[in-house]
């Protein structure tokens, strides 16, 4: 394992080069944290230290930690992933339906519900714990779907919010004490909380986005809402990550039984990159070594980037904060392969272009809410056009067609999904393509 200067000095390095005030670092083994650092500052305009015990938003981190504690329900028979949900919540209703559909918590955790994409929408602060359900499921009898449940891969924050509001109805306490009582207390995870005013108690890292100029300003917009808690509203420090990461690492059975991890970190939903990256029950899996794969999660904002990731093979795993956005997200990776050996880093596909035809996929397709897509077959290759943009896309692995060239960040649909720094579009099956991770129907007469 690294010494603590070599990753002060790394990180150092790090924040000089891209412009990043402050970063939190922590490597650990299924024994617990071994290694944490912190760079840096905090805010700009407080100048407070960055710490391992900074306070950081995890957003999209959440979904594992939700996932995990909604899998411990089921270790103990509380719950049953596969049993529809309205049996947990019987006033549950989807749109078009009488009742939920055939959803299972299974669906939910892995992204299978067959609804649409959907993204954390700026709400007020809103702290009323009964929000949770009326809100979760008013948006559940509203959102479109786009298939049947476990047709499709359509990562969905509302998915893991509903099976994080079945964990509060069955245990019978608000959703951050249903958590708090499945994982933090017994993980050692004594800071981390789902409610902002007790993050602020505690040193919080800040927000940090570029103007038009390229000078950094701390934002301020808060995105606070109850309803988006199991989902993207927990703050954490490194070392909590880092415990709750370690076992995951199979530290912790009596929290997170082993029979249980193998299910969460079985390949569920496939969204059809050009490399091999899966989805198991809320958690990133990565390519397979060695017959195991790597696992994790990130979440981000604008102005805010977190990230577990590890190998239970090498029984090793990192978790990364910093207080900048999305944009930096492919320098951070190259960063925790040099410092971990290749941990985090995906390679480069090399498997060979399956059998489908590029004039197989010729058609438009539609996603609500979204510019429809048309897709060209330009010989072997696929023009794609959405709007005003559009990509020429050449023959990738297992069904892909890619960018000639690496891609960095942008907006939906064209930024590269995590894992992948070129825009790919995968084929599931006759009705369904993939760009970049979401999912576009076939459109009919």
């Amino acid at each position: 394992m690294l010494d603590e200067q070599t990753m002060r000095t790394a990180l150092a390095e790090f924040r000089h080069r891209q412009q990043v005030p402050g970063v939190a670092l922590c490597a650990f083994t299924s024994a617990g944290p071994c290694r944490a650092v912190g760079s840096g500052t905090a805010s700009l305009e407080s100048g407070a230290p960055m710490t391992p015990d900074t306070m950081f938003r995890l957003y999209s981190l959440t979904k594992l930690l939700t996932g995990s504690a909604v899998v411990t329900l089921a270790a103990d028979g509380t719950v049953k992933l596969d049993a529809p949900v309205n049996q947990y919540l019987p006033e549950l209703r989807v749109r078009g339906s009488a009742d939920d559909g055939g959803i299972t918590l299974r669906h939910l955790l892995s992204h299978h519900a067959g609804w649409l994409p959907d993204s954390v929408r700026h709400d007020g602060l809103d702290r009323d714990a009964a929000s949770l359900a009326r809100n979760v499921l008013h948006e559940v009898a509203r959102m479109p779907r786009l298939a049947a449940p476990g047709e499709v891969y359509s990562y969905s924050n509302l998915g893991v919010s509903l099976a994080g509001l079945a964990g509060q109805r069955v245990t019978g306490v608000p959703f951050g004490e249903f958590v708090r009582e499945r994982l933090y207390l017994p993980l050692g995870m004594a800071s981390t909380t789902h409610d902002p005013a007790v993050a602020m108690t505690y040193p919080l890292a800040q927000h940090h986005v570029a103007n038009d100029h390229g000078d950094l300003r701390v934002a301020h917009d808060a995105r606070h809402a109850v309803k988006h808690e199991p989902s993207s509203q927990c703050y954490s420090t490194v070392v909590d990550i880092a415990r709750f990461g370690a076992a995951h690492l199979g530290g912790a059975t009596m929290v997170l039984p082993g029979n249980w991890l193998d299910q969460m970190h079985q390949p569920h939903s496939n969204a059809h990159l050009d490399v091999d990256v899966r989805y198991g029950l809320t958690c990133y899996l990565g390519p397979a070594a060695a017959g195991t794969r790597t696992v994790g999660h990130e979440g981000f904002l604008d102005g805010m980037w977190t990230k577990l990731i590890l190998d239970p093979a090498r029984d090793i795993g990192v978790v990364w904060m910093d207080n900048r956005g999305e944009e930096l997200r492919e320098q951070r990776y190259v960063l925790l392969g040099e410092l971990f050996d290749g941990l985090g880093h995906t390679p480069d596909p090399t498997a060979a272009h399956g059998p489908i035809a590029a004039d197989q996929v010729t058609g438009g397709y539609y996603r609500v809410g979204a510019e429809p897509l048309a897709v060209r077959a330009d010989g072997d290759n696929l023009v794609v056009t959405s709007g005003s943009r559009h990509a020429r896309l050449l023959p990738g692995p297992s069904g892909t067609w890619i960018s000639p060239t690496e891609q960095g960040p942008d907006s939906a649909p064209w930024g590269p999904h995590a894992g992948s720094r070129r825009v790919s579009l995968g084929v599931t099956d006759e009705h369904v393509v993939h760009l970049n991770g979401l999912p576009y129907l076939r459109q009919r007469a």
